[in-house]
């Protein structure tokens, strides 16, 4: 397993874009199957910037948008499935903002 951590603002947009080409381009040829990565981002709307970007760097190095995108996940997502596998009590949602616990 390879494990990246990149770094957040424009010098981290361009190693990450630098990062999704060298994996699309390790697949030469069809079909296109990125099954076996999982990128974990801190938002959903970078979930799906994420998505949109991995389709137009595969349409640029391959010349298609047709593949199996990799599994893209918030940090929030991952913790999530792997507590409900664990049988562990489930996270407070991602949007909720703040809990609203009341001290007796």
């Amino acid at each position: 397993m390879n494990t990246r951590v990149i770094p957040y603002g424009a010098p981290g947009w361009d190693e990450k874009v630098r990062i999704l080409e060298e994996l699309i381009s390790e697949r030469t040829g069809p079909p296109f199957l990125y099954n076996d990565v999982l990128l974990l981002v801190p938002s959903t709307r970078l979930r799906r910037t994420y998505g949109r970007l991995i389709l137009d760097i595969a349409e640029r190095v391959h010349g298609t948008r047709a593949l199996a995108p990799p599994d893209i996940q918030t940090l929030h997502q991952f913790l999530q499935r792997l507590f409900a596998r664990a049988g562990g009590p489930r996270l407070i949602d991602e949007t909720a903002g703040s809990c609203c616990w009341k001290a007796s």
